[in-house]
């Protein structure tokens, strides 16, 4: 799930949260990762994850959807529990985001909208793991994304945005060796 942080995107520009948005504010959110336990307390991945959102603008209304997407390589220091079944960790990165807006909507129909452009994101948080197998574990991770930079056009008036949103996922983490644990 992804819950934006700052709904004002940039001056007169706002994110909003798509028509199917659970509970009316929660926007899907998409996450895969492949990662490297180094050692007991640290692990490594390289994530591609990605959301959008209604951009809407000031006076006008929702005029289509801005997606974000990032790739980018995460710390992960570990702290095992519980005969290594629980670990609880912290996790931090720094890759690329990439922004576009796309899915135009009616009231956007008349204005001149260019809205891709690539930058840094930045990405912190916390998550647990339970370790169901020795290979297999369950978890939940909660971040933060941070990405500056991103150029916005409408009707030849540039703005330049920021996006920030909380990042909240559940998922299975599948370990090929017992490398590093």
């Amino acid at each position: 799930m992804a819950v934006p942080t700052d709904t004002e995107i940039a001056p007169g520009i706002e994110a909003r949260p798509l028509p199917y948005a659970i509970g009316g504010a929660l926007n899907e959110y998409f996450r895969v990762a492949v990662g490297l336990d180094i050692q007991r307390y640290l692990g490594v991945d390289l994530a591609v994850e990605g959301y959008e959102t209604v951009m809407a603008v000031r006076g006008v209304g929702s005029v289509g959807e801005y997606a974000f997407y990032s790739a980018m390589p995460q710390l992960r220091l570990r702290y095992p529990l519980a005969g290594d079944r629980l670990v609880p960790y912290v996790i931090g990165g720094v890759g690329v985001g990439h922004a576009e807006f796309n899915d135009r909507k009616p009231r956007g129909a008349g204005l001149s909208i260019s809205a891709v452009s690539n930058s840094v994101a930045t990405t912190a948080g916390a998550g647990i793991e339970y370790f169901m197998t020795g290979k297999i574990a369950a978890g939940v991770e909660a971040k933060y994304s941070y990405s500056p930079g991103h150029t916005i056009k409408i009707n030849g008036h540039s703005e330049e945005g920021t996006l920030q949103a909380m990042l909240v996922s559940v998922g299975l983490r599948v370990y090929l060796t017992d490398f590093g644990r």
